[in-house]
Protein backbone atom coordinates (compact mmCIF):
# COMPACT_ATOMS: atom_id res chain seq x y z
CA UNK A 1 0.00 0.00 0.00
CA UNK A 2 1.85 3.18 -1.22
CA UNK A 3 1.19 6.85 0.34
CA UNK A 4 2.44 10.19 -0.88
CA UNK A 5 4.08 12.23 1.30
CA UNK A 6 2.95 15.43 0.75
CA UNK A 7 3.92 17.73 3.71
CA UNK A 8 6.09 17.52 6.31
CA UNK A 9 8.07 19.41 9.62
CA UNK A 10 10.49 18.25 11.73
CA UNK A 11 9.74 18.07 15.09
CA UNK A 12 10.52 16.74 18.82
CA UNK A 13 8.12 15.97 21.90
CA UNK A 14 9.46 15.51 25.39
CA UNK A 15 7.62 13.33 27.71
CA UNK A 16 8.86 11.75 31.05
CA UNK A 17 7.31 9.38 32.91
CA UNK A 18 7.84 7.61 36.37
CA UNK A 19 6.40 4.03 35.64
CA UNK A 20 5.22 3.84 39.20
CA UNK A 21 2.66 5.98 37.31
CA UNK A 22 3.23 9.24 40.20
CA UNK A 23 4.32 11.81 37.25
CA UNK A 24 2.91 12.00 33.79
CA UNK A 25 4.98 15.00 31.77
CA UNK A 26 4.99 16.23 27.93
CA UNK A 27 5.81 18.77 26.66
CA UNK A 28 5.45 19.86 22.53
CA UNK A 29 8.42 21.35 21.00
CA UNK A 30 6.93 21.46 17.22
CA UNK A 31 5.25 18.51 15.41
CA UNK A 32 5.99 16.56 12.99
CA UNK A 33 3.07 16.12 9.91
CA UNK A 34 3.37 13.85 6.97
CA UNK A 35 0.01 13.69 4.92
CA UNK A 36 -1.39 10.58 3.28
CA UNK A 37 -3.58 11.50 0.18
CA UNK A 38 -7.30 11.40 -0.17
CA UNK A 39 -7.78 11.01 3.80
CA UNK A 40 -9.43 11.99 6.69
CA UNK A 41 -7.90 9.90 9.83
CA UNK A 42 -4.97 10.45 11.61
CA UNK A 43 -2.21 9.46 13.64
CA UNK A 44 0.42 10.96 15.74
CA UNK A 45 3.29 8.61 18.01
CA UNK A 46 5.42 9.53 20.93
CA UNK A 47 8.24 7.75 20.42
CA UNK A 48 10.03 6.58 23.35
CA UNK A 49 13.74 5.45 21.94
CA UNK A 50 13.77 9.13 19.93
CA UNK A 51 11.06 11.13 21.04
CA UNK A 52 8.73 12.56 17.99
CA UNK A 53 5.25 13.77 17.67
CA UNK A 54 4.12 12.07 14.56
CA UNK A 55 0.67 13.10 13.04
CA UNK A 56 -0.15 11.71 9.61
CA UNK A 57 -3.15 10.95 7.53
CA UNK A 58 -4.98 7.61 6.43
CA UNK A 59 -7.32 6.62 3.90
CA UNK A 60 -10.93 6.84 4.68
CA UNK A 61 -11.59 3.56 2.53
CA UNK A 62 -12.77 0.93 5.00
CA UNK A 63 -10.21 -1.77 3.89
CA UNK A 64 -7.05 0.97 4.40
CA UNK A 65 -8.23 1.98 7.28
CA UNK A 66 -8.17 -1.43 8.97
CA UNK A 67 -4.91 -2.10 7.74
CA UNK A 68 -3.66 1.06 9.38
CA UNK A 69 -5.22 0.22 12.34
CA UNK A 70 -3.14 -2.87 12.58
CA UNK A 71 0.10 -1.26 11.28
CA UNK A 72 0.56 1.35 13.98
CA UNK A 73 0.25 -0.50 16.90
CA UNK A 74 2.68 -3.60 18.40
CA UNK A 75 0.63 -6.80 18.18
CA UNK A 76 0.73 -9.84 20.08
CA UNK A 77 1.71 -12.08 17.51
CA UNK A 78 3.94 -10.02 14.45
CA UNK A 79 4.79 -12.76 11.82
CA UNK A 80 7.02 -9.77 10.26
CA UNK A 81 7.96 -6.41 11.66
CA UNK A 82 8.91 -5.62 8.08
CA UNK A 83 5.33 -6.64 6.85
CA UNK A 84 3.00 -4.97 9.18
CA UNK A 85 4.90 -1.86 8.69
CA UNK A 86 4.83 -1.94 4.90
CA UNK A 87 3.99 1.60 3.74
CA UNK A 88 5.03 3.51 5.91
CA UNK A 89 9.03 4.15 4.38
CA UNK A 90 9.14 7.40 3.16
CA UNK A 91 7.12 9.13 5.68
CA UNK A 92 9.86 10.14 7.83
CA UNK A 93 9.46 7.58 10.55
CA UNK A 94 11.41 4.15 10.61
CA UNK A 95 10.24 1.07 11.46
CA UNK A 96 11.95 0.72 14.66
CA UNK A 97 10.31 3.99 15.39
CA UNK A 98 7.01 2.94 14.80
CA UNK A 99 7.52 -0.03 16.32
CA UNK A 100 8.91 1.18 19.67
CA UNK A 101 6.03 4.31 20.50
CA UNK A 102 4.28 4.33 23.70
CA UNK A 103 1.63 6.86 22.72
CA UNK A 104 -0.04 6.41 19.42
CA UNK A 105 -3.21 9.07 18.65
CA UNK A 106 -5.28 8.22 15.90
CA UNK A 107 -7.80 10.90 15.10
CA UNK A 108 -11.27 9.97 12.77
CA UNK A 109 -13.63 11.99 11.24
CA UNK A 110 -16.49 11.18 13.55
CA UNK A 111 -18.04 9.83 16.63
CA UNK A 112 -18.92 6.65 14.46
CA UNK A 113 -15.19 5.83 13.67
CA UNK A 114 -13.91 5.95 16.75
CA UNK A 115 -16.86 3.54 17.92
CA UNK A 116 -15.16 1.47 14.41
CA UNK A 117 -11.99 1.44 15.32
CA UNK A 118 -12.68 0.51 19.45
CA UNK A 119 -14.45 -2.84 17.65
CA UNK A 120 -11.73 -3.40 14.85
CA UNK A 121 -9.11 -2.85 17.89
CA UNK A 122 -11.35 -5.97 19.92
CA UNK A 123 -11.62 -8.10 17.05
CA UNK A 124 -7.74 -7.71 15.80
CA UNK A 125 -6.68 -8.62 19.46
CA UNK A 126 -8.70 -11.70 20.51
CA UNK A 127 -7.85 -13.06 17.23
CA UNK A 128 -4.15 -12.77 17.65
CA UNK A 129 -4.35 -13.52 21.25
CA UNK A 130 -6.14 -16.70 20.79
CA UNK A 131 -4.19 -17.98 18.06
CA UNK A 132 -0.91 -17.35 20.34
CA UNK A 133 -2.66 -18.97 23.83
CA UNK A 134 -5.74 -20.02 23.33
CA UNK A 135 -7.40 -16.90 25.65
CA UNK A 136 -8.26 -13.10 25.17
CA UNK A 137 -8.24 -10.99 28.14
CA UNK A 138 -10.69 -7.94 27.53
CA UNK A 139 -11.60 -5.23 30.35
CA UNK A 140 -14.04 -2.31 29.29
CA UNK A 141 -16.26 0.59 31.25
CA UNK A 142 -19.47 1.41 30.59
CA UNK A 143 -21.17 4.57 29.16
CA UNK A 144 -20.35 5.26 25.16
CA UNK A 145 -16.96 3.29 24.96
CA UNK A 146 -19.53 -0.04 26.16
CA UNK A 147 -22.19 0.93 23.55
CA UNK A 148 -19.75 1.62 20.71
CA UNK A 149 -19.28 -2.36 20.87
CA UNK A 150 -22.62 -3.03 19.69
CA UNK A 151 -21.17 -3.49 16.29
CA UNK A 152 -18.79 -7.13 17.74
CA UNK A 153 -22.11 -8.59 17.14
CA UNK A 154 -21.10 -8.45 13.01
CA UNK A 155 -17.75 -9.29 13.66
CA UNK A 156 -16.80 -12.83 12.45
CA UNK A 157 -14.16 -15.06 12.96
CA UNK A 158 -13.59 -14.47 16.75
CA UNK A 159 -14.09 -17.28 18.97
CA UNK A 160 -15.34 -15.52 21.63
CA UNK A 161 -16.04 -19.08 23.92
CA UNK A 162 -12.15 -17.93 24.73
CA UNK A 163 -12.87 -14.74 25.77
CA UNK A 164 -12.71 -13.16 29.55
CA UNK A 165 -14.58 -10.12 29.93
CA UNK A 166 -13.78 -7.61 32.87
CA UNK A 167 -15.08 -4.28 33.68
CA UNK A 168 -12.51 -1.50 34.19
CA UNK A 169 -15.51 0.30 37.23
CA UNK A 170 -18.31 -1.40 38.41
CA UNK A 171 -21.39 0.04 40.39
CA UNK A 172 -21.84 -1.86 43.54
CA UNK A 173 -24.37 -3.33 43.67
CA UNK A 174 -26.39 -2.26 40.36
CA UNK A 175 -23.87 -3.62 37.89
CA UNK A 176 -24.45 -1.16 35.52
CA UNK A 177 -21.83 -1.82 33.31
CA UNK A 178 -22.40 -5.38 32.91
CA UNK A 179 -26.20 -5.13 32.31
CA UNK A 180 -25.30 -2.18 29.36
CA UNK A 181 -22.29 -4.67 28.36
CA UNK A 182 -25.01 -7.59 28.63
CA UNK A 183 -27.18 -5.74 26.29
CA UNK A 184 -24.84 -3.82 23.89
CA UNK A 185 -22.42 -6.85 23.14
CA UNK A 186 -22.15 -10.02 25.59
CA UNK A 187 -25.27 -11.59 24.49
CA UNK A 188 -25.07 -10.72 20.71
CA UNK A 189 -21.26 -12.52 20.65
CA UNK A 190 -22.39 -15.81 22.91
CA UNK A 191 -19.33 -14.83 25.57
CA UNK A 192 -19.90 -17.12 28.09
CA UNK A 193 -21.29 -15.83 31.44
CA UNK A 194 -19.37 -17.65 33.60
CA UNK A 195 -16.07 -15.68 32.16
CA UNK A 196 -17.91 -12.14 32.43
CA UNK A 197 -16.54 -11.12 36.08
CA UNK A 198 -18.68 -8.71 38.04
CA UNK A 199 -19.74 -7.90 41.35
CA UNK A 200 -21.71 -8.56 43.98
CA UNK A 201 -23.82 -7.15 46.38
CA UNK A 202 -21.50 -6.06 48.50
CA UNK A 203 -19.74 -2.16 49.39
CA UNK A 204 -17.38 -1.01 47.34
CA UNK A 205 -14.30 -2.35 50.04
CA UNK A 206 -15.70 -5.92 50.14
CA UNK A 207 -16.17 -6.00 45.91
CA UNK A 208 -13.09 -4.74 45.65
CA UNK A 209 -11.46 -7.65 47.44
CA UNK A 210 -13.29 -10.06 45.73
CA UNK A 211 -13.04 -8.42 42.14
CA UNK A 212 -9.28 -8.13 42.89
CA UNK A 213 -9.37 -12.20 43.75
CA UNK A 214 -11.20 -13.26 40.52
CA UNK A 215 -9.16 -11.30 38.28
CA UNK A 216 -5.70 -12.85 40.10
CA UNK A 217 -7.32 -16.82 40.26
CA UNK A 218 -6.92 -17.07 36.82
CA UNK A 219 -4.53 -19.05 34.99
CA UNK A 220 -1.48 -17.58 33.33
CA UNK A 221 -3.34 -18.09 29.87
CA UNK A 222 -5.97 -15.75 30.71
CA UNK A 223 -3.84 -13.28 32.31
CA UNK A 224 0.01 -13.38 32.83
CA UNK A 225 1.30 -11.98 35.68
CA UNK A 226 3.97 -9.29 35.49
CA UNK A 227 7.20 -9.35 37.65
CA UNK A 228 5.87 -6.77 39.90
CA UNK A 229 3.15 -8.96 40.82
CA UNK A 230 0.31 -7.04 38.76
CA UNK A 231 -2.03 -9.25 35.83
CA UNK A 232 -1.15 -8.53 32.27
CA UNK A 233 -4.84 -7.85 30.32
CA UNK A 234 -4.35 -8.40 26.75
CA UNK A 235 -6.39 -5.08 26.13
CA UNK A 236 -8.26 -2.86 28.05
CA UNK A 237 -10.42 0.12 27.04
CA UNK A 238 -11.13 3.17 28.13
CA UNK A 239 -13.30 6.40 27.99
CA UNK A 240 -12.10 9.65 29.56
CA UNK A 241 -14.82 12.15 30.74
CA UNK A 242 -14.76 15.91 30.07
CA UNK A 243 -13.02 16.27 33.80
CA UNK A 244 -10.00 13.91 32.64
CA UNK A 245 -11.31 11.17 34.94
CA UNK A 246 -11.02 7.43 33.43
CA UNK A 247 -12.56 4.38 35.21
CA UNK A 248 -13.56 5.29 38.42
CA UNK A 249 -10.59 7.69 39.17
CA UNK A 250 -11.60 11.32 39.55
CA UNK A 251 -8.95 14.19 38.91
CA UNK A 252 -7.84 14.76 42.35
CA UNK A 253 -9.32 11.53 44.13
CA UNK A 254 -7.11 9.37 46.40
CA UNK A 255 -7.39 7.19 43.94
CA UNK A 256 -6.03 9.16 41.32
CA UNK A 257 -2.35 9.07 44.18
CA UNK A 258 -3.08 4.66 44.75
CA UNK A 259 -0.14 3.31 43.90
CA UNK A 260 -1.01 0.36 45.94
CA UNK A 261 -3.34 -2.14 45.15
CA UNK A 262 -5.33 -3.43 41.98
CA UNK A 263 -8.75 -2.77 42.58
CA UNK A 264 -10.46 0.11 44.58
CA UNK A 265 -13.44 1.00 46.49
CA UNK A 266 -14.47 3.98 45.14
CA UNK A 267 -17.04 5.90 48.08
CA UNK A 268 -18.40 8.79 46.32
CA UNK A 269 -22.00 10.35 47.92
CA UNK A 270 -23.83 9.89 44.87
CA UNK A 271 -22.22 6.53 43.63
CA UNK A 272 -20.47 3.47 44.73
CA UNK A 273 -18.15 1.94 42.75
CA UNK A 274 -14.87 -0.46 42.07
CA UNK A 275 -12.23 0.65 39.98
CA UNK A 276 -8.93 -0.75 38.56
CA UNK A 277 -6.18 1.08 40.12
CA UNK A 278 -3.66 3.35 38.05
CA UNK A 279 -0.81 0.46 38.61
CA UNK A 280 -3.17 -2.73 37.20
CA UNK A 281 -4.35 -0.28 33.69
CA UNK A 282 -0.14 0.48 33.32
CA UNK A 283 0.61 -3.48 33.62
CA UNK A 284 -1.87 -3.76 30.33
CA UNK A 285 -0.41 -4.73 27.15
CA UNK A 286 -2.41 -2.34 25.00
CA UNK A 287 -4.42 0.15 26.72
CA UNK A 288 -7.12 2.75 24.45
CA UNK A 289 -8.42 5.43 25.80
CA UNK A 290 -11.30 6.91 23.60
CA UNK A 291 -12.39 10.69 23.66
CA UNK A 292 -14.83 12.03 21.62
CA UNK A 293 -16.27 15.81 21.21
CA UNK A 294 -14.89 19.42 21.19
CA UNK A 295 -15.80 19.53 25.05
CA UNK A 296 -12.87 17.12 25.57
CA UNK A 297 -10.32 18.93 23.14
CA UNK A 298 -8.38 20.62 26.15
CA UNK A 299 -8.38 17.79 28.49
CA UNK A 300 -6.96 15.98 25.59
CA UNK A 301 -4.62 18.29 25.05
CA UNK A 302 -3.00 19.09 28.80
CA UNK A 303 -3.25 15.23 28.51
CA UNK A 304 -0.87 15.27 25.42
CA UNK A 305 1.49 18.10 25.88
CA UNK A 306 1.26 19.34 29.59
CA UNK A 307 3.52 18.64 32.14
CA UNK A 308 0.78 17.68 34.94
CA UNK A 309 0.82 17.52 38.82
CA UNK A 310 0.12 13.63 40.30
CA UNK A 311 -3.05 13.26 40.24
CA UNK A 312 -4.06 15.81 38.30
CA UNK A 313 -5.48 14.61 34.92
CA UNK A 314 -5.78 10.64 35.49
CA UNK A 315 -5.93 9.88 31.79
CA UNK A 316 -2.49 11.41 31.73
CA UNK A 317 -1.24 8.86 34.24
CA UNK A 318 -2.16 6.07 31.85
CA UNK A 319 0.79 4.97 30.24
CA UNK A 320 1.67 0.80 30.15
CA UNK A 321 4.95 0.60 31.67
CA UNK A 322 5.75 -2.23 28.74
CA UNK A 323 3.02 -1.82 26.36
CA UNK A 324 1.11 0.81 24.38
CA UNK A 325 -1.43 3.47 25.15
CA UNK A 326 -3.72 4.57 22.14
CA UNK A 327 -5.76 7.56 22.08
CA UNK A 328 -8.44 6.99 19.96
CA UNK A 329 -9.85 10.57 18.83
CA UNK A 330 -12.43 12.33 16.52
CA UNK A 331 -11.42 15.85 15.19
CA UNK A 332 -13.37 17.51 18.01
CA UNK A 333 -11.66 15.97 20.97
CA UNK A 334 -8.44 16.59 19.08
CA UNK A 335 -9.06 19.95 17.74
CA UNK A 336 -6.74 21.51 20.21
CA UNK A 337 -3.58 19.11 19.55
CA UNK A 338 -0.69 21.29 18.62
CA UNK A 339 -0.10 18.71 15.55
CA UNK A 340 -3.46 19.00 15.01
CA UNK A 341 -3.69 22.28 14.57
CA UNK A 342 -1.11 22.86 12.68
CA UNK A 343 -2.23 20.13 9.76
CA UNK A 344 -5.46 22.20 9.74
CA UNK A 345 -3.56 25.34 8.55
CA UNK A 346 -1.51 23.47 5.84
CA UNK A 347 -4.94 22.74 4.03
Amino acid sequence: MQSSLATSHVAQLTRGAKHDGSTTTCRSVKPVLARRAKSSVLQCACVRTAPRYILAERSNRPAERAGRLCSMRRPVAMPSVADEFEGYEGMGVSIEEVEDADVIVEVNSTEEEVAEGLCERVVDTAKECIAEKGAFSLAVPGGSVAKALKGLAAAEGVEWDKVHLFFVNERCPERKNYNLALDTFVNAVGIPLSQVYTVGDGTPAEEATLYEEQVTSLPESVLAVSDAGAPIFDLILLGMGADGHVGSIYPGSPEAMEMNGLILGVEKPDKKSITFSLPLLNAAKTVVIAATGAKKAERVRAALEDELAPGELPGAAVEPYDGKVVWLLDEGSASALEAYGEEMETD
